[in-house]
């Protein structure tokens, strides 16, 4: 292969990596697209040609990579191992593997494709509500003295310093713990019964 040509890659749409004991890894899927790709891109781009390829839209993104690469090449099969793209340095690992063996024609690649993180924003503060900012002040089952519970925050620190109300309980001694016999023991609760 010349370094300069592009190589062709098969990408299978949220596959399964599954292996047998003849080839080893190997992937499958119900949808695989075909691109071509030059030897000298990133992983950034490769995860961009993976996206426009699919059209994915704002709200997908891939999440993961995993290449399947040669490990053996026998006289009469090829063993293949898989191998998790998640730098530039996986990129061109995986290149210099293609141009190692010529007997390889593509490289397969099984790209697992999710919604967007919409966790990433659970903290973020929201310009319609203080809720992630301001503590609330809840009165204790046993007490008329107020106990403030902080709520969420991108500065947790801060509310934690600044609740100094804490409910009554939480200076009393514990109270002692009742365990249950399981078999371990006698039951103390039980009399003993006299055999005649």
């Amino acid at each position: 292969m010349a370094p300069s040509s592009n190589v062709f890659f098969i990408v299978h749409y949220n596959g399964k990596c599954e292996r047998n004991n003849v080839s080893g890894v190997y992937f499958e899927s119900k949808v695989r697209k075909g691109f071509n790709v030059s030897p000298k891109c990133t992983f950034a781009y490769l995860k961009q040609r993976i996206e426009e390829k699919f059209k994915l839209g704002n709200n997908k993104v891939v999440s993961e990579i995993i290449c399947r690469i040669p490990m053996f090449i026998g006289k009469s099969n090829i063993l293949y191992e898989s191998y998790k793209i998640t730098d530039n340095d996986d990129v061109e690992f995986m290149f210099d593997i293609y141009k190692k063996y010529d007997v390889i024609l593509s490289i397969e690649l099984c790209v697992t494709i999710e919604d967007g993180n919409p966790s990433s924003n659970f903290f973020q503060p929201s310009s319609s509500s203080q809720y992630f900012h301001t503590p609330k002040t809840h009165y204790g089952p046993s007490s008329s003295q107020p106990m403030s519970i902080p709520t969420p925050s991108p500065n947790a620190a801060e509310q934690q310093n600044a609740a100094t109300n804490t409910h009554p309980a939480a200076t009393q001694p514990p109270r002692p713990r009742r365990y249950k016999t399981c078999g371990a023991g006698p039951n103390p609760r039980k009399k003993k019964q006299v055999q005649n």
